[in-house]
């Protein structure tokens, strides 16, 4: 797989695509996830795209990148802890952006990828003092990715302190998954994370996320 650097935008009312500003680095299957913030309450709601992780030749990468929609500005951020390709990522009311799942490097390197049930944190407002993103005590429930190369899964964000994580499909099986589990951010207490006893009707993948 060919990595690429370019970032292209597609202009739903002219139906043209357009050409922004390039990534610093050249990467392939990396993350991003669509991110609104203000810095206080004065400030404009700035609207960004957060890229993080992915494959840069043989390697897989930990950097993390912000482009500013407005100013067409890419900016690097704190890096991950794990370098790891195919992750997801959300950003809840707390400002705090979770980067969890894909595939990391295995060991020998010739071995299938393993799947990376490590979940990371990062405050977007406080990032400015941070040189990694932080580790969670806890990680993804193993049977959600108890098959190798369980990607796409589904993110929806209900409220301001909890995602819904969905589906997945399975490369190696050629199969789709139909777990849910729930993400739980509230103020003043750990991330916790379960699984809820009623999963899709239907297995299914999901690439789509909520739109900025």
């Amino acid at each position: 797989m060919q990595p690429l650097d370019q970032l292209v935008c597609y202009q739903i009312s002219g139906g043209q695509f357009q050409t922004k500003k390039n990534m610093s680095y050249k990467r392939a299957r990396l993350g991003v996830c669509p991110v609104q913030l203000k810095m206080n309450q004065q400030e404009l709601l700035h609207k960004y795209l957060i890229a993080f992780g992915g494959q840069c030749g043989s390697k897989f990468s930990k950097m993390v990148e912000k482009y500013n929609i407005r100013a067409n500005v890419w900016q690097t951020m704190p890096e991950l802890n794990v370098a790891r390709i195919n992750a997801s990522g959300f950003v809840l009311g707390n400002d705090n952006l979770y980067v969890f799942g894909g595939q990391f490097e295995p060991r020998p390197a010739n071995a299938l990828h393993a799947n990376c049930l490590v979940i990371e944190r990062l405050n977007l407002k406080n990032c400015h003092l941070m040189k990694k993103f932080e580790l969670l005590e806890i990680t993804m429930p193993p049977s959600l990715f108890q098959t190798p190369s369980l990607t796409e899964v589904g993110i929806y964000i209900p409220s301001s302190f909890e995602a819904i994580i969905f589906g997945g499909f399975s490369s190696l099986e050629n199969q789709s998954k139909g777990t849910v589990f729930k993400f739980l951010s509230c103020q003043g207490t750990p991330e916790t994370i379960e699984q809820e006893a009623s999963g899709l009707s239907k297995e299914d993948f999901f690439v789509c996320q909520d739109a900025l």
